[in-house]
């Protein structure tokens, strides 16, 4: 989880993605505006306060400075420090609210009526500082809209190759069939699923899924797959596999970012398999009607260098099926905010296990979305694999 940034122009949603320059200009602008509107406010009380006796006047007058400055030093406050002109602005505006409250003492005092221009000084002042607030806001909101648009633009182009890195798999050779699908939660996901072809008959299958689900996540993902394909090249031993790939990501995995990673190499010769799951959800083995959960202790690759890993082995036959799938799937929520759930995809998994292996992924695919109401709150991977001799 993120830590929550409560600086107001973090939150601000015109001036969040924009360099630091130009949120210094966007809270200038909103001050300009803020500072036109003091003066129309002081031109529409002038008459009402110049009824009320001295003493609750000159009270109110002050109390309205003094909430004004503080409403810009909030304003300010992640920039005074590192900006003295800005230090200068507040410093000018309350030294113009004072002068103004003793302006108007002195006309109250001296019962001269006829130093009258504080209106006409006003109404001058709230017109240029408006327009020129509006002026520079506008020129903020263009750079904001072009910023985002590049933004978007990149973001499109990265989703287009990450779509070509972790394509949708449909394999089917004597051996085996493998169908296997992503749903992204954004624009850039990072949920990885792949399978390679290994010497002596044998093949890898592995899923993994990136913490967070934004371009980051997806870099992450990317770096996974390549990392693991040059691994699988020269090594096909399980363990040595996985405990040079987490060395890899430790290293070069930015901080608070892991991958949770299940592989598994079949020897389809001999029908053994061993496995390794590093934090990511167990791969259910379908035999028949019987339901097995391929799972170890291990933790995520990418949080301890030098970890040792360890790795299970066991046995399968013809018809036997496995299914892969990251927590966005047992996350899927309906209205009543009710996940998905292990038990569920469970149920599925049986009723499902005579027909197709297409028919099997695409009922439960449409169950799933059928369940789930509203937006992916993470990315959602769903593989099958197939033994068939």
């Amino acid at each position: 989880m993120k830590k929550k940034n409560t600086s107001w122009t973090k939150q601000h949603t015109i001036f969040s993605d924009l360099s630091e320059e130009y949120k210094v200009k966007g809270m200038l602008s909103l001050t300009y505006l803020y500072l036109g509107i003091l003066f129309v406010v002081i031109l529409y009380f002038e008459s009402v306060l110049s009824d009320l006796p001295l003493t609750l006047s000159l009270l109110l007058y002050f109390s309205f400075a003094v909430g004004f400055a503080l409403d810009v030093i909030a304003i300010f406050s992640n920039f005074i420090r590192r900006n003295y002109t800005l230090l200068s602005i507040l410093i000018g505006i309350t030294i113009w609210c004072l002068v103004f409250i003793t302006m108007r003492y002195a006309e109250k005092v001296s019962g001269d009526n006829s130093f009258d221009f504080t209106s006409y000084i006003c109404f001058f002042l709230a017109i240029i500082f408006i327009s020129f607030g509006l002026s520079k806001y506008g020129q903020i909101i263009r750079v904001s809209v072009e910023e985002r648009f590049r933004i978007s633009s990149e973001i499109k182009f990265a989703r287009k190759i990450q779509s070509q890195i972790i394509p949708d798999i449909n394999y089917s050779d004597n051996h085996i069939e493998l169908t296997g699908k992503t749903e992204n939660a954004k624009e850039v996901g990072g949920d990885y699923f792949d399978f390679v072809k290994l010497p002596g008959n044998k093949i890898a299958v592995m899923i993994g899924d990136v913490s967070g689900h934004n371009l980051a996540a997806g870099v992450l993902m990317a770096f996974t797959k390549s990392a693991v394909r040059t691994e699988l090249k020269y090594n096909s031993d399980t363990v040595s596999v996985i405990n040079s790939l987490n060395n890899t990501l430790c290293e070069n995995s930015g901080k608070n970012m892991f991958v949770t990673f299940f592989l598994l190499i079949l020897d389809l010769d001999n029908k053994k398999y061993e496995f390794i799951n590093a934090g990511h959800i167990p791969v259910i083995k379908l035999s028949g009607t019987d339901i097995s959960n391929l799972n170890n202790k291990n933790i995520a690759l990418g949080i301890k260098p030098d970890f040792k890993f360890t790795s299970s082995t066991g046995d399968f036959k013809s018809g036997n099926r496995f299914y892969f799938l990251t927590d966005g799937i047992l996350e899927r929520m309906d209205s009543k905010k009710e996940e998905f759930g292990y038990n569920r995809i469970e149920k599925e998994i049986i009723e499902t296990e005579n027909l197709s292996l297409e028919s099997s992924f695409n009922r439960i695919i449409d169950k799933i979305k059928s369940f789930s109401a509203g937006e992916l709150q993470d990315d959602a991977t769903l593989m099958i694999l197939e033994i068939k001799s």
